[in-house]
């Protein structure tokens, strides 16, 4: 994995950030990254893929016990951020199409 495009490693070859911004990416975000919880990963960036965004928040990130940063603005997930998400330290960059109390909201293209 750690010589694939976007997967940045700790020198036991262990994941630590996904960084997949601007990528064309669509779909959905897979419940299977929660493999990685209980590893050194700590950032997730999907930001500025317009095609991500089938169902609401992706619930996977609610499966991960310490995370620094998700980014998800520039997607087109819609909903609410799970309330379970603010009580924990990670800092959620999210498209104008979620509502969270606790992220970093979104300033649309109109304003």
């Amino acid at each position: 994995e750690c010589v694939w495009y976007g997967i940045a490693c700790d020198k036991d070859g262990l994941v630590l950030r996904i960084e997949l911004a601007n990528h064309l990416l669509t779909g959905h975000i897979p419940d299977e990254l929660a493999l990685l919880n209980g590893g050194p990963i700590n950032e997730f960036d999907f930001s500025g893929n317009p095609g991500l965004g089938e169902g609401g928040f992706p619930a996977v990130f609610t499966k991960f016990d310490s995370l620094a940063a998700i980014g998800l603005d520039g997607c087109n997930f819609e909903g609410i951020v799970p309330e379970e998400m603010c009580n924990s330290s990670t800092i959620i960059f999210i498209g104008c199409g979620l509502t969270c109390s606790c992220c970093e909201q979104c300033v649309p293209d109109d304003v």
